[in-house]
């Protein structure tokens, strides 16, 4: 009797154990799935924030511009960085947007010149001197004119190439390159233009020849290409290699090719690994457009 007692003791307690576990499990895991929402509140406190950085940072921009940024509709417009260009475009007339352009990048050069126009690192200390809220403010007014612009619109003194070139932004450019074009300079104008730009070096050397060639007529293209064989015989080993790692999407002719090649024969015995690039994509490019030339003959 005793010991079935005692057997009847245990297996209750054996029960209430397991079902306190079976409890505990089900509680906690209630408490799981009650908190983890919260996680997902993170997600707009995230944006608002960095809204309130953009505000804060075109707001010292208006400032150092001194444009009163509820009455300027287009200043807003550009510095909402999710407006389309061809969005922008469209409501907007040509001789307004010339003007407006005109005289605005006259004065983000002048106080990018003098402090970035008041841009500060932020709390990380991170600070890129090349894209500002001022640089991407006058990329986008360059981009926009660019867009509303065909050739000959345009007189190579009514914007200031030489101080645009100076910035190395690869949207400005890019987008300063194809408005000289549209512009129709003379060929003095234009190695004028090209000394001024003499200190690219890289992909921005790169890009901002590419967009020139690929925009200026042919009598254009020739002091193009003879002027790019020697800048490029007295750029470093990676300007020369960046520029033709991307020459697969520039349309060269065969003579074309061989004159800008020859900017880059300086690195044969002197660089090896930049050299075996070089000629890497010299070859294959050569081998793209079925020409005839050999790298030996272009540097013996």
């Amino acid at each position: 009797m005793k010991k079935n007692i005692f057997v009847f003791i245990i297996g209750i307690s054996a029960c209430i154990a397991i079902f306190y576990l079976l409890y505990s499990t089900d509680k906690s895991i209630d408490q799981r799935s009650m908190t983890s929402p919260t996680k997902e509140k993170d997600t707009p406190t995230k944006v608002s924030s960095e809204d309130d950085i953009i505000k804060k940072q075109i707001h010292t921009l208006a400032t150092n511009l001194e444009i009163p940024p509820d009455a300027d509709k287009l200043f807003n417009d550009l510095n909402n960085y999710r407006i389309e260009i061809s969005d922008l475009k469209k409501n907007l007339n040509k001789d307004f947007v010339k003007k407006y352009v005109k005289t605005q990048s006259k004065k983000i050069i002048t106080c990018l010149k003098k402090d970035y126009c008041g841009t500060k690192p932020d709390a990380d200390g991170y600070f890129d001197e090349f894209s500002t809220p001022g640089h991407i403010l006058l990329s986008r007014q360059l981009r926009l004119l660019n867009a509303m612009l065909e050739d000959g619109d345009l007189s190579p003194d009514e914007l200031d190439f030489s101080e645009l070139v100076k910035f190395e932004n690869k949207n400005i450019l890019e987008s300063s390159a194809e408005l000289f074009i549209k512009s129709n300079p003379s060929e003095s104008e234009l190695g004028t233009f090209l000394d001024n730009s003499s200190h690219l070096e890289g992909s921005k050397k790169q890009a901002f020849y590419f967009k020139l060639i690929g925009s200026a007529n042919q009598s254009q293209r020739e002091i193009l290409i003879s002027n790019l064989s020697e800048d490029l015989k007295n750029s470093t080993p990676y300007s020369v290699v960046a520029f033709f790692q991307k020459i697969s999407s520039l349309q060269l002719n065969e003579e074309e090719l061989l004159v800008i090649s020859r900017g880059g024969c300086q690195l044969k015995g002197e660089n090896e690994v930049s050299w075996n690039s070089f000629s890497f994509n010299f070859k294959k490019y050569v081998a793209e457009n079925s020409f005839s030339l050999l790298i030996d003959e272009v540097c013996p």
